[in-house]
């Protein structure tokens, strides 16, 4: 068995080889591209799996090593700024020519100082950044980087898109973004990142559609992964309810992997019951809508309680092109699967629509989520910010040391990645957003020389 042989691809291999060869299309001809997503449907996966493995793809792109791939990756900030964005994009893209043993590149250790230094000032890190990137893309070689969840990112600014765009400027052809989003509402609101960007981010348009033919292979990846088996009636009541997405597809075997077992096994009738109980998928289900256009919105439930036979425009063709609708037989539009069908009919959990709840925060073990006031939320919080909170509810009115607190958000590791400024900063924006959701100023206590308390 060869090397290739062994690797557990993500999805299925053809799926990520149509993937690279629509990137790289675009790539070869020196532009850029931005590549659209259905919310939680591998984006980040797929993206990094072709970043990190790109020689698997040698049949697509026969000059691979002509490019430098580098994935940014917003989960990985420590801050939330600017300046925090260029220190990542400086120490990743230093990681990734480290990994190169072909590109005979050496950096000084002063050069690679800067992006842990937190007290660098913008312009420094730029300038350092461009720096690094001159000494990589030159004739031969390309860089391209792939800007992870950049919709997402809040300190995006006119300047900051400015400075995006004249660092591609500076590179004549030898540099290339790869936007990744998942919020379908950029693309028909063309302001978002100004006019500099603006033109880089709609060079080319990728839409990577939920697709049906993923199904059999993402199922099997998941059981094997929990070490599960299906019934064949189970299966096929999942392959009906998640039709290809993945994130659905997980959390469905999940759930059953969890309840479904040989001393006690779920009869067939609960499944359907079960699935649609689950808080991550409902929170999924209502976030795919939520980043749609309001016009979007509204063909959805049109399609989803009439007869829709037409799409009339980009902005609804751009539901078919991310495999949110999909036409039968009769040439008839529907949702996707039944539980996004849900999502948009309101059905998915009745008991969430009505009834009192007490304005409590936990964490259900069982599924996996965040509830408050009956509802998941584990959607309004970052990845560093759910990891602390999630830690405090674990063990709550006990006082947690920064050491503690770092391990929890960065894990093993954490030594090298935090800073007493980054906790603080990570703590007061939890303190707002959890003011927001209308907890108590003081949820979160600072205990002097000692640490932070959790208590409601």
């Amino acid at each position: 068995m060869t090397n290739q042989e062994k690797i557990r691809y993500p999805f299925p291999k053809k799926y990520l080889e149509d993937y690279v060869t629509k990137l790289f299309a675009s790539l070869k001809r020196g532009e850029c591209i931005t590549s659209v997503w259905v919310a939680t449907a591998g984006r980040r996966v797929a993206s990094r799996f072709i970043v990190d493995n790109i020689e698997l793809f040698e049949k697509q792109v026969p000059k691979h090593k002509d490019y430098l791939l580098v994935y940014i990756e917003p989960l990985d900030l420590t801050e939330e700024s600017q300046c925090g964005y260029l220190r990542l994009m400086g120490k990743t893209f230093l990681e990734a020519c480290t990994r190169r043993e072909d590109l005979t590149l050496h950096f000084s250790e002063e050069e690679a100082k800067i992006f842990d230094d937190e007290e660098a000032v913008y312009s420094k890190l730029l300038e350092a950044l461009k720096n690094l990137v001159t000494r990589v893309a030159k004739p031969g070689v390309e860089v391209v980087l792939f800007l992870g969840e950049i919709d997402e990112l809040s300190f995006i600014t006119p300047i900051f898109c400015n400075n995006l765009r004249s660092f591609w400027n500076r590179f004549d052809g030898r540099l290339h973004y790869v936007f990744l989003i998942k919020d379908a509402r950029l693309i028909f609101a063309k302001d978002y990142f100004g006019e500099e960007l603006g033109y880089l981010f709609f060079q080319n348009i990728l839409y990577v559609p939920v697709s049906q033919d993923n199904q059999g292979y993402l199922i099997d990846y998941f059981e094997q992964k929990m070490g599960y088996k299906l019934t064949v009636e189970k299966r096929k009541i999942i392959d009906e309810m998640c039709d290809g997405h993945p994130y659905f597809l997980k959390l469905a075997v999940e759930t059953l992997a969890k309840e479904d077992t040989p001393s006690s096994p779920l009869p067939d009738g609960k499944v359907v019951e079960l699935i649609r109980a689950n808080y991550e998928i409902r929170a999924v289900s209502e976030r795919m809508i939520e980043i749609l256009t309001e016009r979007a919105k509204e063909a959805l439930y049109e399609i989803a309680t009439k007869k829709v036979y037409e799409l009339p425009g980009e902005e609804l063709k751009a539901l078919e092109l991310l495999g949110l609708v999909k036409k039968t037989e009769g040439g008839l539009y529907r949702p996707f699967c039944q539980l996004f069908q849900d999502a948009i009919l309101k059905r998915a959990m009745p008991a969430f629509s009505s009834g009192v709840f007490e304005k409590k925060l936990f964490f259900d073990t069982k599924l996996n989520s965040l509830i408050f006031s009956g509802r998941p939320i584990e959607e309004k919080f970052t990845r560093q910010e759910y990891e602390l909170l999630t830690y405090f509810l674990k063990d709550p009115d006990k006082v947690h040391s920064r050491d503690e607190i770092a391990e929890a958000i960065w894990g093993k590791e954490s030594y090298e990645k935090y800073s007493d400024w980054a906790i603080d900063q990570i703590i007061s924006k939890l303190r707002k957003k959890l003011g927001e959701l209308g907890l108590n100023d003081n949820t979160i206590t600072t205990v002097r020389g000692r640490g932070y308390k959790f208590s409601q």
